[in-house]
């Protein structure tokens, strides 16, 4: 058995604008660390929707499953990322939703305060899990890529991310939600130009990176469609037949692969919440699209893979764990192997606006400013 543990750091400025607030081990950094040992340790709104014009692209025939593609590092400045082959003791940070308020808003503090904690006290390498801009819109995308790239050059190690929505899709003028709270649906681009320009300024929308006795595979949570949307009201994150077949096919290698000890999941929809960000269509859909999306989700929460220790995600703007942990801001802990689900860990504290929170006050519980710093410790 080898233990992972994560702990949390939380930013200590931002204890007066959260609901709650203290120090924790995936582990969670209130600016929010995890650490990770062999054995494993991590210190949509659903209201009312409105029929929408339906949305479709041409089905096109899946290719046979080919495992990840290799992920790149994000063109920060850093040194190239090294496999470290040997290494059975290390750690990284995991850390998630950084984007302002409104488009055309500068970087937020809690980002460029976290950016700095970690470059005062360098982890091996950070993985980040989206909405790294506000985006949803080409126009201006690139610019705000080269900004939020600039602001990690402080930083000496290697960044990976996963792509959120606010980097995949566009913002629509298809009106949803309720007379009290409405709210516009927003589509992966059927063009594919907010995904070239990701790929242009950013890195691949999935893949896999190895580092020591682990392997770490980045997940596109928004997908362009290849099914038909009937409704785009519905629409709450998507992945292609093509990447989940090829999510398997690398679950599958990996587990049998002796080298692998512990498997880490990033992604930017979660499956586990306790809000409406989960990535799923509404309850009974039964449609292509909701099947592929169930598909997904059953594929990481069925507990097939027992080497597969976290899956850490964001989206929703606060800390939540699952299943629910004795202490809520860690240090959480996990085995490789262990026949058990993974644990699943929301960490979107990086510097969106927190969810609940208005005007510095109130606030869901687990929403303040956070990373995650995770250990791995074991052979």
């Amino acid at each position: 058995m080898k233990k992972i543990i994560a702990s949390l750091v939380v930013l200590a400025w931002a204890l007066s604008l959260s609901a709650q607030a203290s120090s924790a081990q995936t582990s969670a950094n209130k600016s929010g660390q995890t650490s990770a040992k062999k054995s494993g340790q991590a210190s949509a709104k659903a209201s009312g929707q409105t029929p929408a014009p339906a949305t479709q692209t041409p089905a096109a025939p899946v290719p046979p499953a080919q495992p990840f593609p290799l992920m790149t590092q994000l063109p920060t400045g850093a040194a190239q990322a090294e496999p470290n082959a040997g290494s059975t003791s290390f750690t990284f940070v995991v850390a998630g939703d950084n984007r302002p308020a409104n488009s055309g808003d500068p970087l937020t503090k809690a980002m460029l305060d976290m950016v700095q904690r970690l470059s005062a006290n360098p982890p091996d390498f950070v993985v980040w899990n989206g909405d790294t801009v506000y985006g949803k819109q080409e126009v201006g995308i690139t610019e705000q890529y080269a900004q939020f790239l600039g602001a990690l050059k402080p930083l000496t190690v290697p960044v990976f991310n996963a792509p959120g929505n606010h980097e995949m899709v566009v913002q629509t003028l298809i009106t949803c939600g309720t007379t009290s709270d409405p709210w516009n649906g927003e589509l992966p681009d059927f063009s594919g130009s907010m995904m070239a320009d990701y790929e242009t300024s950013m890195a691949p929308p999935y893949g896999m990176f190895r580092y020591g006795n682990a392997a770490f595979l980045i997940i596109n949570t928004d997908d362009v469609l290849d099914v038909t949307l009937a409704n785009a009201c519905v629409y709450n994150g998507y992945v292609g037949k093509t990447q989940l077949a090829s999510l398997q096919a690398t679950l599958d290698q990996l587990s049998a692969d002796a080298s692998v000890t512990h498997i880490f999941c990033f992604m930017h929809r979660p499956i586990k919440d306790k809000g409406g960000s989960q990535i799923g269509a509404p309850k009974g859909d039964t449609s292509d699209y909701g099947t592929q999306v169930e598909a997904f989700r059953r594929l990481l929460d069925q507990g097939k893979y027992p080497k597969m220790t976290f899956v850490f995600a964001s989206h929703d703007h606060l800390l939540y764990v699952d299943p629910a942990p004795s202490n809520p801001t860690g240090p959480f802990t996990g085995s490789s192997p262990d026949k058990r689900k993974p644990v699943f860990i929301v960490t979107g504290g990086a510097g969106a606006p927190l969810s609940g929170c208005k005007n510095g006050k109130g606030g869901e519980p687990g929403a303040f400013f956070h990373y995650l710093t995770v250990t791995v410790n074991g052979s």
